[in-house]
């Protein structure tokens, strides 16, 4: 008798699956190159201290001729004066040269600073390119007081040393806003020394009939320039051949 024999044999394959290597991941986008140095600011060209004579003398008149008068009577043919104040004059011819200062080129290349002098001496505002700021300044000064213009140009001086090392290549400058007569403060000759020193050149313009000798030596002795006016007209005049025809990088 045959015998069949089933014989069942589980065989258990175990196939491990290994995963498929993952691509490396990308590189992360390379940084913005650093933002390069800005360029050096161009340094100024000028440093001018403005000195502005508020003294009591001030407020003497300064009459001008303002045109013909014509009016068919008496007085046809007369030349009409109109009156104002030195110190209103002088507040003119500041204007003046601050909008002409800004048509010269880049603000920041024309630093102006602001002292008032009586027989005190007031710093009103630090050399600045923003010429916008003397405006309400200017506009509140009033006149007191004797009349110290060698201790004025002294203190001019000292706001204009700085630069003699910061930035060599600049015109010093000290510009003189009076009646012309000296009565109180320094004495002429500290005055000369110390823009000596430092190679500043003093220009002035007199709205006064008595210009100060000793102030017209100081300014031909430094390079600069003195003009006398007797109407605003010929102090606006004046502004544009003034501010283009300075003499640069004068030393003693």
């Amino acid at each position: 008798v045959g015998v069949r024999v089933r014989v069942r044999v589980r065989v258990r394959v175990r196939v491990r699956v290994r995963p498929r290597p993952r691509a490396p991941p990308a590189p992360p986008p390379p940084r913005p190159a650093p933002p390069s140095a800005a360029a050096p600011a161009t340094p100024p060209d000028e440093f001018v201290a403005i000195c502005i004579d508020h003294s009591g003398s001030m407020g003497c008149g300064f009459d001008e001729i303002k045109s013909w008068n014509d009016d068919g009577n008496a007085r046809a043919l007369q030349k009409v004066i109109e009156t104002r104040s030195r110190m209103d004059a002088v507040k003119q011819v500041f204007y003046a040269f601050r909008d002409r200062t800004e048509t010269l080129g880049a603000a920041a290349k024309h630093h102006l600073g602001l002292i008032q002098f009586d027989s005190e001496v007031e710093t009103l505002l630090q050399l600045t390119s923003s010429l916008d700021l003397f405006e309400e300044i200017v506009d509140d000064i009033e006149k007191r007081g004797s009349t110290s213009i060698y201790s004025a140009i002294i203190e001019a001086v000292a706001m204009l040393q700085p630069h003699v090392v910061e930035t060599p290549t600049a015109d010093l400058r000290v510009l003189l806003l009076t009646d012309g007569q000296n009565n109180a403060g320094a004495c002429p000759e500290v005055a000369l020394a110390k823009c000596f020193a430092i190679g500043a050149v003093v220009d002035c313009i007199i709205v006064g009939n008595t210009p100060d000798e000793n102030l017209r030596k100081i300014v031909s002795l430094t390079g600069g320039q003195c003009f006398q006016i007797k109407s605003l007209s010929e102090g606006f005049n004046m502004m544009r051949p003034y501010q283009y025809s300075r003499p640069r990088h004068w030393k003693h």
